[in-house]
């Protein structure tokens, strides 16, 4: 099923993390900035045209959204890609990560 924008803020916020309103690349639609994407620092989201989601990220990345765990892949792959430069896991999506099989739950 595909997912909706407005399913992502919601399920974003209920995470924990925060987002902010601000201008599409189209300059006439809202677009939403969600934090939590490591260097990246937030990843932006916004309706296109024909209805599809685009992520855009730092360095011009661009990613379709066509599920919830897609844009938790966009998030763990900054994450992965930049951990080992100090970059620590966002808490807001630790839980996502393990829910979507990209970490394993640690052992307590």
């Amino acid at each position: 099923m595909k997912v909706t924008l407005t399913s992502i803020v919601v399920r974003s916020l209920k995470n924990g993390a925060s987002i902010n309103a601000v201008l599409a690349p189209d300059g006439e639609s809202i677009a939403y900035e969600i934090s939590g994407f490591s260097k990246s620092g937030s990843a932006t989201l916004y309706t296109t045209d024909n209805g599809n989601i685009i992520c855009s990220t730092r360095y011009g990345q661009v990613d379709a959204i066509e599920s919830w765990e897609d844009l938790v892949e966009v998030d763990f792959t900054w994450w992965s890609s930049y951990k080992d430069r100090g970059y620590e896991m966002p808490d807001e999506w630790r839980k996502e990560f393990i829910a979507c099989n990209f970490i394993k739950e640690p052992n307590v």
